[in-house]
């Protein structure tokens, strides 16, 4: 039976990867491949990367095994018909690279290739970010006068376009951080296809500013649930971000709440529904207070209305229950701004103190659920509400650091009074 393995000969970096494939004592074919890997990101014993953690691992990984099923295929076809030696396997690699000449390498013409390959494959909410990322890149091309292609992504290319984002469109480091994010993304798909890319990509690096969290507290979420409202279209508004508060539920998957999706354990409802961002099944108890808004439906849940509404009317909800306190947070607004030799509106995020009902955004009734149920009951299980896979991903979504995990321990051994009680035990 044939087998394929990957090896890297050079100890210096980016190092071209080999494929070496043996049948018995009759095949022995080695060739080089197009790939290439930074040397210490491979490993010599498992001939593959040692970790997938980035997405440029993930990608390579993915391409070894697609090119892994290709050879193997074949083989299967012609081992009985051609001569199998490395002649044979390089022509079969050459003829691949052949068959993908025509992927554009042009940086906007292979966003349009990536949005016709991955529609259906990634997220609805992902796949909406394809055409604002472009349009900021043909701005740029147009502001540089240079049409970049895949491989020009590199360092010189992150400065330069995250200094012509924030300086000249106004837009925010984290929307910058994101658009390079994204980029580097539609790269390694590229690369994937046999598309050239710079040697930098992968030391491109993005970090956002820490920005604290915002959340409605258990008290303002009650506010919430009894304020007189004067409009049927703000109740309507409010049932749903209570709901989004107690399911930790994404607006995505709130909207397309159905009783029929609600069965009953021993009395107790759960609600069972397909997280449309991650495909994963989530099986969650409801709240009585869940309970309560589908019986003041009239045994249904609130009926769905558009993102731009639901945030628009949940700010207005939030003002009128007094959810006032004076916050750090960034919020959007219309500016004018020069493009070329015109003035247009655009729409940035402002840094700053604000009332917190102004920062109240369709997302805050999930992130409410996850930072008012920490430390209260075991992280796995808000965690298993949630959606998140890992715990270092939950804690940064609640905007909980290391230090207040140390705290929290303190607190555990010492009953909160750990000056107090410090000081007892080592006088003692």
């Amino acid at each position: 039976m044939a087998s394929i393995h990957y090896y890297i000969q050079s100890d210096l970096s980016p190092a071209i990867i080999y494929v070496r494939m043996r049948d018995g004592r009759t095949v022995d074919a080695k060739a080089k491949t197009k790939l290439v890997v930074d040397v210490e990101d491979w490993s010599h014993s498992k001939g593959a990367p040692k970790h997938t953690r980035n997405e440029h691992m993930r990608q390579l990984s993915k391409s070894l095994a697609d090119l892994r099923s290709s050879i193997l295929g074949h083989y299967n076809d012609e081992a009985a018909t051609q001569k199998i030696n490395s002649v044979w396997l390089r022509d079969f690699i050459s003829h691949e690279v052949e068959v993908k000449q025509n992927i554009p390498t042009s940086l906007t013409e292979y966003f349009d290739l990536y949005a016709q390959q991955q529609k259906g494959v990634i997220s609805d909410e992902l796949y909406e970010k394809i055409a604002p990322n472009k349009a900021r890149i043909e701005r740029f091309e147009k502001h540089t006068g240079k049409r970049y292609q895949v491989k020009d992504v590199d360092l010189a290319f992150h400065n330069d376009l995250h200094r012509y984002l924030i300086h000249n469109e106004k837009y925010s480091l984290g929307t910058v951080n994101r658009c390079m994010k994204f980029i580097k993304t539609v790269c390694y798909h590229a690369q994937q296809n046999g598309v050239e890319v710079s040697y930098q990509l992968k030391a491109i690096r993005v970090k956002n500013k820490e920005v604290q969290p915002i959340y409605l507290t258990e008290e303002e979420i009650k506010l919430i649930e009894q304020v007189e409202l004067p409009f049927d279209y703000l109740r309507n508004a409010r049932n749903s971000l209570v709901i989004s508060c107690y399911t930790a539920q994404r607006v995505s998957d709130f909207k397309r709440n159905t009783v029929k999706n609600i069965r009953y354990v021993k009395g107790v409802p759960y609600l069972d529904f397909i997280q449309k961002k991650t495909g994963a099944p989530v099986s969650l108890p409801l709240h009585p207070s869940v309970m309560k808004v589908i019986k003041e439906c009239g045994g249904e849940f609130p009926r769905p209305i558009s993102n731009d509404k639901y945030n628009d009317y949940i700010k207005k909800v939030c003002k009128l229950a007094g959810v006032e306190d004076e916050v750090q947070g960034t919020k959007a607004e219309v500016i004018k701004m020069r493009r070329g030799d015109r003035m247009v509106s655009a729409t940035r995020k402002k840094h700053g103190r604000f009332a917190k009902w102004e920062l109240v955004s369709s997302h805050i009734g999930r992130r409410s659920f996850a930072t008012n149920h920490f430390g209260k009951i075991p992280t796995p299980i808000i965690m298993a509400a949630t959606g998140h896979k890992s715990e270092s991903s939950f804690l940064k979504y609640i905007g909980k650091g290391r230090a207040e995990m140390v705290s929290m321990l303190a607190d555990y051994w010492y009953g909160g009074d750990v000056e107090h009680k410090s000081k007892q035990t080592y006088t003692a």
